[in-house]
Parts: structure tokens; C-alpha cells; sequence
């Protein structure tokens, strides 16, 4: 804890980001694929990427658009949170 006060300008934030990301996720992931589920966006954003990945020698692309919007979310949090440090 005495890294935080002595610590570089990000410190809280860091050790915020370090200490509480995988919980955040557990929490704001099932909130985040219900909200992309009821748009429809996860059938729709599946059925693209799997036709995408048929397509020989492509980069393949991760088909789990929620896992992403989830991260994504946590990143602009963090991002939010520095401003504030």
C-alpha cells in the first residue's frame, strides 16, 4: 500500500486495474452479453465471424464478441479513472 502514496502518478489506478479486473469482468460480462444478446448483435456478430473464418488464410477472428465488448469496457474504466489520478 506504501507503493501507492510513494509510487508513480498511476499508482492507485494500477494497483485498482491489477487487484480488481478479473472481478470486474465477472461482473460486467453477463450484464454486457444479455445487453448484446437482446440486440441481437451476438447471433449476428457469430454467423459474420465463423463465415469469416472459413475464409482461407485469414487472420481468424475471435467469434466471442462479448468477451471483447467486456474488456473494452474495463479498458475505458481504467483509462476514465487515470484522468481522474
Amino acid at each position: 500500500m506504501w507503493n501507492i502514496l510513494t509510487g508513480a502518478d498511476n499508482a492507485a489506478t494500477s494497483f485498482l486495474q491489477r487487484t480488481t479486473t478479473q472481478a470486474l469482468f465477472n461482473e460486467f460480462h453477463p450484464v454486457i452479453t444479455n445487453a448484446l444478446n437482446q440486440q441481437g448483435a451476438l447471433d449476428l456478430w457469430s454467423s459474420a465471424v465463423t463465415k469469416y473464418n472459413a475464409i482461407p488464410l485469414v487472420k481468424k477472428a475471435n467469434p466471442d464478441v462479448a468477451s471483447h465488448v467486456t474488456n473494452k469496457a474495463l479498458e475505458g474504466l481504467f483509462k476514465k479513472l487515470l484522468m481522474k489520478n
